[in-house]
């Protein structure tokens, strides 16, 4: 076996070390990359999301309801388990995924078709009563995204 390697000149050799090199290493970055890519796209929501939010707390310790804003953008204020106080319907989330919001802990809602993101904080009214205040965004193209990085 080590005859051939010996045959190869000294630049074949080095060009077949790093070519070999380089080929482990995009495989092993390759999921790596994948992981990050997630977490990027996330970061990127939670930034929008909490800037929405810190307007909709504010509305809300003023005694008013957030204003809606355009675009994907859904903000929600409910009492602490989860039922809604904004006169709208019922919020497409579950008791675990209110729990999770209602410790301040963003929720990737990956069952619903695009997934949807959410954050959420405590709020307190003028009259005392404590708000769980959410906004939350649909994150077009994640799946997407996260499928095409592990297909290879």
């Amino acid at each position: 076996m080590t005859g051939w390697w010996l045959r190869l000149s000294v630049r074949s050799r080095i060009t077949l070390v790093a070519a070999t090199v380089t080929l482990l290493a995009l495989v092993l970055l390759a999921p790596v990359t994948s992981a990050l890519q997630g977490t990027l796209l996330l970061d990127a929501a939670d930034a929008d999301l909490h800037a929405h939010l810190d307007t909709a707390v504010t509305a809300v310790g003023e005694g008013r309801l957030p204003t809606t804003t355009p675009g994907d953008i859904v903000l929600r204020v409910l009492d602490r388990g989860g039922t809604p106080v904004d006169g709208g319907p019922p919020a497409p989330l579950d008791a675990h995924q209110i729990e999770s919001l209602d410790a301040a802990d963003g929720v990737l809602d990956t069952v619903a078709s695009p997934p949807r993101r959410w954050v959420g904080t405590v709020a307190t009214a003028p009259d005392g009563a404590q708000r769980l205040v959410v906004a939350g965004a649909v994150l077009v193209g994640f799946d997407q995204a996260q499928s095409l990085a592990f297909r290879w």
